[in-house]
């Protein structure tokens, strides 16, 4: 996997279809240099509470370098169904399902 210098990148997207037929979208964010964040965005964008997110660790020797970071769309590039369908079993909600502080 290539990377590059830090610097402002745009999130890199595209689209994924889950086993149960719904229409997710994929979104790398949060670039570093050994690992990313791989987010699975809810087809209902009015359900945003839904939407779950896996860490990517780089498998390469280039993550040793602590002073590069990953490029987004080219690890979305790297990313074929099946290891989408894998971070996506091992997604966790972003939003918690329950009220962080009970009503008084």
């Amino acid at each position: 996997m290539r990377v590059g210098r830090p610097g402002r990148r745009a999130n890199a997207r595209r689209p994924y279809r889950t086993a149960d037929g719904a229409d997710w979208t994929v979104e790398v964010r949060a670039p570093g240099a050994s690992q990313v964040m791989v987010v699975f965005q809810h087809p209902d964008r009015t359900r945003s509470a839904l939407d779950r997110y896996a860490w990517w660790a780089n498998p390469g020797p280039e993550a040793e370098d602590v002073t590069a970071r990953l490029i987004p769309a080219q690890v979305l590039r790297g990313l074929d169904d099946a290891a989408l369908a894998d971070l996506f079993r091992r997604s966790i909600p972003i939003a918690a399902q329950t009220p962080r502080f009970e009503p008084a």
